[in-house]
């Protein structure tokens, strides 16, 4: 059996000056005989299996000239094992010891780190364990495991891909046979013995504990991937040993770390996936059991980012599903207020401790709901100080109004919107109030809603101008031969700023390109594709084309455009229309007509919209909380029309409740509408189609009885969110009234 030693120290630097050099089996079997890790019976076995192995699957050289390598020789297994058995003992032949073992790693047989620790292959933990398990004895098999994974040099080293054991030169990037590593796991936790097991999760804690206290001497950071397949770490009661994981981690050196984010990157997205879930339990389970944030959630919190920025790296295919960050109990249970009133304070205390921990500062882990939350609390702020402002100015100077009223002309919208927003640009951060000229109504919610709505269906017209239309992906585009002046497009700027201000969502239609292009992202191919389908196939096939791109795509640097009949071109470098595009060139090509298209094309049109936005929007530390794609649900909407969380959340008054008859015919005539429908009934109790970023759930919404005449169509107050409903006589009178209501909401019944 294996010596007494159960582990090596943490690699030291000094200690790498044998290089990765590579052992051959002959090497491999001298070093193991030499170091007297294994009894003879042992390492006589290993090496019947090296041999064995070596005959009937091969070495894995391509140019491999040793005679007997299955490359070079044909035996059957029964044949193959005979001379397995034979060229064994030779090995051990102390006068005259023969080796027949090609020259290459041999993966039966455990190999050396650098640093001469022990490292195995998956083969190797095989044969082992299948020897241990036929005499009941896994002594040998457990010492193998405390030596390998109390060790992070011989964790490093094990289980790697094949082109890395034989160092084969290749664009392969990952070095560690992931697939292989999860078999591992799964064997040693099949054995359903508790020793085996528990030599596992000892060996684990104990290079967690070496781990955190020299950290500074690790060279090699793939142990850590390894570890964190392990399932044993998704187990409360190996919570401690992920706790000193964590800890070593995040006093990793600044270059080391990064080495770390690299190998994660490299990393399959499923595993990547995996290395999640244990973070989010971990948080999940301390959060829940503690009913407190402690240092552990705050270095899982952490750990968290360092696989987010690694899943960053990855193609837009590859890449973890961002939504797969969000931990629920964070996003559920955490005091928003608290973690606001902690983020602010951060921010003004650089390198600050654990006492300002806050999850604003780790985005990723928050969901749109708890992001839109603190984007309005931090509006409500910044309101209730221009407030303050404002009374005391009233005080002492001439009365400045306490909101910013806005009196449009229905008839003159975009004009008059636009005059009274460029005259009152200093209080475009009071609470807005909206007044349409010659019409009464008091603004709680409902003439504001209405505002938005008017405006933003004459901005996006496509006869006015501004945007295009594309049919196909059924988004807009700002159209780069506008005639409209920079006025117009800082407009849709502030009307959209004003909106995420006063928390109002609006009907707008963008690709996801003008959400990240807001939020300061360079676009790339991907973003292109998604606006531009036709466009970005077409470009994905020139970088694909495997023959000549300059006799076949015929193109130059480049680009025409038509407006009205008229082309025009545009270079995409100097001189770019006498320069072919070529094979060699092609990336630069599509880099620079990306860029083209989704930047410089409209560059007038998008500075004069990111400008207005600004003009509300300033603060980028509260927009830094968004994903482009939370920033479009912010601002737009959720997809979904979920009615049955509206009908689950719905509350009633005057007489009404979710048990009456009526109510549950309402329900069954609501659910069975169209989608069309849906939205209209939405527009008519709300003011707006749109859906909440968390859902219809969060509407708030409330049906109230209100008379009970037939002939009385459904009002509503849309600055509450109320359904005023007359108890109607029969289902067919009010699903008729209900439909006539909707369809004509422009005319009446808002309020």
């Amino acid at each position: 059996m294996l010596s007494s030693s159960a582990g090596t120290n943490i690699q030291q630097s000094k200690d790498v000056e044998m290089s990765e050099r590579r052992f051959n089996g002959e090497e491999q079997f001298k070093q193991l005989l030499s170091i007297g890790i294994f009894n003879n019976r042992t390492l006589l076995k290993l090496m019947v299996h090296a041999y064995f192995h070596q005959l009937t699957q091969g070495c894995g050289l391509e140019n491999c000239k040793n005679p007997q390598c299955k490359r070079n020789t044909s035996v059957n297994e029964t044949e193959a094992a005979k001379l397995a058995i034979d060229f064994a003992k030779k090995a051990f032949d102390k006068a005259n010891p023969q080796f027949f073992l090609c020259d290459i790693v041999n993966p039966i047989l455990p190999n050396f780190s650098p640093t001469l620790d022990l490292c195995v292959q998956e083969e190797c933990l095989q044969r082992i364990l299948e020897d241990n398990a036929k005499s009941g004895d896994y002594s040998v098999f457990m010492d193998i495991i405390k030596r390998v994974f109390s060790s992070d040099s011989s964790l490093s080293y094990s289980f790697q891909t094949r082109d890395a054991l034989y160092k084969k030169s290749t664009k392969e990037k990952n070095q560690i046979d992931n697939s292989s590593v999860e078999r591992v796991y799964k064997v040693i936790l099949g054995t359903k013995n508790e020793s085996v097991i528990h030599s596992l999760a000892h060996a684990i804690e104990e290079l967690g504990k070496r781990f955190n206290t020299h950290v500074d001497r690790v060279q090699n950071v793939k142990f850590i991937v390894i570890l964190l397949q392990c399932p044993l770490l998704m187990e409360p009661s190996s919570h401690k040993s992920l706790l000193l994981l964590m800890q070593g981690i995040l006093k990793l050196s600044p270059t080391v770390l990064k080495q770390l984010k690299e190998v994660l990157s490299y990393t399959p997205s499923e595993y990547l996936s995996s290395f999640v879930s244990i973070f989010q339990q971990f948080i999940t389970v301390q959060l829940y059991s503690r009913g407190y944030i402690d240092e552990g959630i705050a270095y899982a919190t952490r750990l968290l980012g360092i696989i987010n920025s690694a899943n960053e790296k990855k193609s837009f295919h590859e890449k973890v599903d961002y939504r797969e960050f969000y931990n629920d109990a964070v996003n559920n249970i955490v005091d928003i207020k608290e973690d606001y009133i902690r983020w602010t304070k951060a921010q003004s205390t650089p390198n600050h401790g654990f006492e300002y921990f806050n999850f604003c500062e780790f985005p990723y882990i928050l969901d749109p709901n708890f992001k839109s939350k603190i984007l309005q609390l931090d509006a409500e702020i910044q309101q209730n100080k221009e407030l303050r402002n404002a009374f005391i100015s009233s005080l002492f100077r001439q009365p400045t109004s306490l909101f910013c009223v806005l009196k449009v002309d229905r008839h003159n919208l975009l004009q008059t919107a636009l005059n009274e927003i460029m005259n009152r640009a200093d209080d475009l951060k009071k609470q807005l109030r909206v007044k349409f000229i010659g019409e009464e109504g008091i603004d709680e919610g409902g003439v504001r809603k209405e505002f938005f709505q008017l405006i933003v269906k004459q901005i996006f017209d496509v006869n006015y101008g501004m945007f295009e239309y594309d049919e196909k992906t059924r988004t807009f585009w700002f159209n780069s031969h506008s005639f409209e002046s920079g006025d117009d497009f800082k407009l849709i700027g502030i009307v959209i700023g004003l909106a995420i201000y006063n928390s109002i969502i609006l009907d707008i239609h963008f690709p996801l390109i003008v959400y990240k292009k807001m939020l300061g992202l360079k676009p790339n191919l991907e973003d292109l594709k998604e606006a531009f389908p036709e466009l970005g196939k077409g470009l994905q096939q020139l970088l694909d084309f495997e023959g000549d791109v300059e006799d076949v795509f015929c193109r130059t640097f480049q680009v025409e455009t038509e407006f009205f009949g008229h082309v025009e071109t545009h270079d995409l470098k100097p001189n770019g229309g006498n320069i072919p595009v070529t094979n060699e060139n092609r990336e630069e090509y599509v880099k620079l007509l990306v860029e083209w298209k989704l930047e410089k094309s409209i560059e007038r049109q998008f500075r004069a919209f990111i400008e207005g936005f600004k003009m509300v929007c300033s603060d980028p530390t509260i927009l830094d909380l968004f994903r482009a794609e939370e920033l479009e649900l912010l601002i737009c909407g959720s997809p979904v029309l979920d009615f049955e969380a509206l009908e689950r959340t719905t509350k009633y008054a005057d007489g009404y409740d979710r048990d009456d008859p009526l109510i549950r015919d309402f329900w069954d005539i609501v659910h069975h509408f169209s989608e069309e429908d849906k939205k209209k009934f939405l527009m008519f109790c709300t003011g707006s189609d749109r859906v909440p970023i968390k859902g219809l759930g969060e509407l708030g919404f409330v049906i109230v009885r209100n008379g009970d005449d037939d002939k009385r169509l459904p009002t509503a107050h849309t600055c509450f969110n109320h359904l005023l409903l007359p108890r109607y006589s029969t289902k067919e009178a009010m699903r008729e009234r209900l439909l006539t209501a909707i369809n004509n909401c422009m005319g009446f019944g808002l309020q």
